[in-house]
């Protein structure tokens, strides 16, 4: 998990800060920051090649018939968010 887990650590003071029910601006914000540090393809157990613009344009970017792989990993975010909020709320 890496990087990933230092990511959403360093966003816990912003979620506690935001009131409960108005977190819409909150979530915007880390899943656009999310997509820009860890692409869609970036395998889980990769890590970004922050490094190598080229490379992560590649693994940004989106053919005719990657719709269906995108939004399986868009789902799996998801799912992070949820055990994310759990935890916090919950501390």
């Amino acid at each position: 998990m890496g990087s990933r887990k230092t990511f959403l650590e360093g966003f816990v003071p912003a979620y506690l800060g935001c009131k409960k029910g108005n977190r819409q601006k909150f979530w915007h914000g880390l899943y656009t920051t999310w997509w820009q540090r860890y692409p869609w393809k970036l395998a889980d157990n990769k890590e970004p090649p922050t490094d190598n613009p080229e490379g992560m344009a590649g693994l940004a970017s989106i053919a005719p018939g990657d719709e269906v792989k995108k939004g399986a990993v868009e789902r799996k975010l998801t799912e992070v968010w949820l055990v994310f909020h759990l935890f916090v709320d919950r501390g």
